[in-house]
């Protein structure tokens, strides 16, 4: 007969039990597998430990039922844990992993589990169970993956018994407040044929087993020993990819060095063998994570096996790199594309021979479209093959960065001697970020308008020329450098090098740079985007961002709210800029920011930093950045965003500092997009503040980019709080009826609460029921609880200025389809069904 919950309650307290009738018919059912009681009152031995003799007495705790352990070890008492817990004085008994469970004479097996959920390994049952059944001891969950924090599918019953569907036990490790803790875990179909996975025993931080489950004759020692630990076959690769990793940089760094020819070869030997063993390790591992069913799974072990499988895959990639194969592929590609811009060259002269000869006086009856066509076909052609060239150039690249760093000096090679010349002088990590953008067989031509019959964006004063085109019929900006002499060029680069370092998602990214050798150009390609900060400001202080409003509502209710937009503005300026100072030992320097090198990104709604000419990079000796062009120059400063240290001496350096200066004016122009709102909310005065610590006369007093930045996260999380907490006179909140009751819902007067409040201003603080719902719409703040917020307006007007009635507001946020809603809502069937009225004739 089974354990019955009911007799074990009443034997703990010591009364008589009678089953009931549904106890009586669940006890005629044969269960031959069930241990019953009454027909085995002890307790059978738990494996190697010895049984009860005469001479044993029982555990001093009054709570346990076992005997005293045989050794006479932990002053008489079962175990240690048994005697920590008696002594602390502990309402229930709980055993350790050396406890011997032996039963005392006279104490009732069902009495002896003090401690249900989880019950303690050495407490379960021992009944004989099928091979790879386990028996429920107490309530545990099925989780659909190994992790502990995957999703719930059911839980266990007690009594329940699941069929372990393979012989794979997993041991995963989780750090608690204590230490580390150990989990057993094995993956089960339970009697509602439900797969997922549970945790089988648990070893606490000081060793003891807990458990859900019936123990195993075994015992859980054996369980956790013969199970499976896959985190250490993922530490494993980790070190070994690590360890690859290292070796990869030092074959780089000894293929830029043309005197360590040996010394590559040698971390090639052992690169090629340390990758082989990754490989296999990584194998291992994906076998290991098919096995678990891990793949498709949730949590972070399922992502752990992705990884494994991907970094497998680029490992086999890598093993079976030839790298003579993929060069002499490159060069037929490198071929083709010459032979095309030949081509191109012909056609182009060709026609321009035709049109000449078509001025002369005696001039020839010939045909001009057949030049022309040709041409545009050589055009297209010498498109698809320098595609063609710089795609495969680039997938190279991209595998001889991650596997054969050895192939990149070869990749240079293919550059032109000016761009060689100038590489040469950056470290290689830098010259491989230079060569990934660079391409040498893009040519002016391949653009569907020539460079003068594009369309300028830039002023007439502007230093470098910035135009606006379209490649294959996508639309571009072409930033054009007139190349007169080396300096020019190592500032080409200098901007070059910047955007490949500097690649963050508020700085506009480089798609493309080549050089016009004939006309001595160089030409950096961007994607066009729809104008800049500047022009977008301009927009929206044109703009009259209204919104229709109700009668009887407040003015500021139609009042579109740019206050959220221009926070996230002045974010977005704030973190290009922190980004660019924090770059490196000592971060790179602007030095001519303004709304206009900002350009607005309509898909993201977001400013794109851009114009790196004139920035300077402080990270050490070696780099073209030291070398770049005189940036004192008057010229080169614009007088609306100049700090005062660079207006007093044109000579001074430029610094973070007058970045710093730049960047306020810069957000006080976005800051002028809210004029005509109201200018006390909390948001635009933190920006008006954070604006005059940028603006300091002082360079040494302005904030730095990293604080700035922090500001207005705790901005952007404070905005985004449903909950504030106000002054009732701080905010201009509005009623929303135009008259209230003069008592409360619990027949409470008004004043009641206005006489508490006004002997107590922090009384609205305290009560939560008092937490006010508001809505905004537009600008305005309108209050659900009128008769609350009249309460406090007349408690701060009886206190005046003695104290401050601070209050709670919860912020919702207006919608238009709720007034379509409430316009339409005329139910009275409660939506059931609708009725059809018919048209009228």
């Amino acid at each position: 007969m089974a354990l019955q919950p009911g007799r074990l309650f009443c034997e703990l307290l010591g009364q008589a039990w009678t089953p009931s009738a549904s106890s009586r018919a669940a006890a005629s059912q044969p269960r031959p597998r069930q241990h019953s009681p009454e027909s085995e009152p002890k307790l059978p031995p738990q494996g190697p430990f010895p049984s009860a003799n005469a001479t044993d007495s029982k555990c001093p705790n009054p709570k346990c039922l076992y005997l005293c352990h045989s050794e006479r070890r932990f002053e008489d008492y079962c175990c240690k844990k048994c005697q920590e817990w008696h002594k602390q004085n502990y309402k229930k008994c709980l055993h350790g992993q050396l406890c011997e469970g032996r039963l005392a004479s006279g104490s009732s097996f069902g009495a002896a589990r003090p401690n249900p959920a989880p019950v303690p390994a050495t407490c379960a049952t021992t009944t004989a169970l099928p091979k790879g059944a386990w028996r429920v001891h107490s309530k545990i969950a099925l989780h659909t993956g190994v992790d502990l924090d995957s999703p719930v599918l059911q839980h266990l019953a007690p009594s329940e018994i699941c069929q372990q569907l393979d012989g794979k036990l997993v041991v995963i490790e989780e750090t608690s407040n204590h230490g580390l803790v150990k989990f057993v875990r094995a993956r089960v179909v339970s009697e509602e044929h439900l797969r997922g996975w549970v945790t089988m025993v648990e070893q606490t931080v000081e060793g003891s087993f807990q458990s859900h489950f019936q123990e195993s004759a075994l015992g859980w020692g054996h369980l956790l020993q013969n199970a499976f630990d896959i985190d250490e076959l993922w530490e494993l690769e980790g070190q070994l990819w690590d360890k690859l990793q290292q070796l990869q940089h030092n074959v780089r760094e000894a293929a830029f060095t043309s005197r360590s020819s040996q010394n590559l070869e040698a971390f090639k030997l052992r690169r090629n063998s340390v990758r082989l063993e990754l490989q296999q390790q990584a194998q291992e591992c994906v076998r290991c994570a098919e096995d678990l069913q891990l793949f498709g799974g949730e949590g972070p072990r399922a992502i752990r096996a992705k990884d494994s499988r991907l970094r497998m895959e680029e490992l086999k990639a890598g093993c079976s790199l030839d790298a003579d194969f993929e060069l002499q592929k490159l060069e037929e590609y490198r071929v083709a594309s010459l032979q095309a811009k030949i081509d191109l060259e012909e056609a182009s002269s060709r026609l321009k021979v035709q049109r000449l000869r078509a001025q002369l006086p005696c001039k020839e009856e010939t045909d001009q479209l057949e030049p022309l066509e040709s041409m545009h076909k050589a055009r297209d052609n010498a498109r698809r093959q320098a595609r063609a060239y710089e795609k495969a150039r680039a997938r190279l690249q991209r595998l001889a960065e991650a596997q054969a760093p050895e192939l990149l000096p070869q990749l240079i090679e293919c550059t032109g001697a000016d761009i060689r010349a100038e590489l040469r002088k950056l470290n290689p990590s830098e010259q491989s970020k230079i060569i990934g953008v660079f391409s040498d067989d893009r040519m002016l031509s391949h653009y569907d308008q020539d460079l003068d019959s594009m369309m300028p964006l830039s002023s007439p004063e502007a230093r470098h020329r910035v135009l606006a085109s379209t490649y294959d019929k996508e639309p571009c900006v072409l930033k054009v450098f007139d190349l007169v002499d080396s300096r020019a060029l190592r500032t080409f680069l200098q901007e070059v090098e910047l955007h490949e370092k500097l690649r963050h998602v508020h700085i506009v990214p480089l798609q493309c740079a080549f050089l016009d050798s004939q006309k001595g150009r160089g030409l950096l390609h961007f994607k066009r985007y729809q104008g800049d900060l500047g022009q977008w400001i301009q927009r929206v202080k044109n703009s009259c961002f209204r919104q229709p409003y109700r009668l009887g509502e407040p003015p500021e209710a139609s009042v579109m709210d740019r206050v959220p937009i221009v926070c996230q503005v002045v974010h977005a300026l704030v973190q290009s800029v922190s980004h660019m100072h924090s770059y490196g030992p000592n971060g790179v320097v602007h030095g001519d920011l303004k709304p206009s090198n900002w350009l607005w990104d309509a898909d993201t709604e977001s400013p794109l930093l851009c114009d790196f000419e004139t920035a300077k990079n402080r990270e050490g000796e070696g780099t073209t950045t030291q070398r770049i062009c005189s940036t004192t120059a008057p010229n080169l400063h614009t007088p609306q965003y100049t700090a005062p240290e660079l207006e007093e001496n044109p000579q001074h350096p430029k610094t973070k500092q007058a970045d710093m200066y730049a960047l306020g004016r810069s957000i006080e122009e976005v800051l002028g997009c809210c004029r005509g709102q109201r200018d006390d909310t909390p948001e635009l005065k933190e920006l008006r503040g954070l604006v005059a610590d940028m603006t300091r006369k002082t360079p040494n007093e302005r904030i730095s980019a990293l604080d700035a930045e922090l500001l207005c996260w705790k901005l952007i999380c404070e905005g985004r709080k449903v909950l504030r907490r106000v002054w009732c006179q701080d905010v201009r909140l509005y009623f929303t009826q135009e008259s209230c009751s003069g008592k409360f819902r619990d027949g409470r007067s008004l004043q009641e609460l206005q006489d508490t409040i006004v002997a107590d201003p922090g009384y609205p603080l305290k009560r939560p029921e008092l937490t006010l719902d508001v809505v905004k719409k537009g600008t305005a703040l309108m209050s659900v609880d009128n008769r609350r917020l009249y309460c406090f307006h007349q408690a701060q007007h009886y206190l005046g200025s003695t104290a401050k009635v601070e209050i709670n507001i919860r912020q919702h946020q207006w919608e238009p389809i709720w007034d379509r809603y409430f316009r339409n809502l005329d139910a009275t069937n409660r939506g059931k069904q609708i009725r059809v009225r018919p048209l009228r004739q």
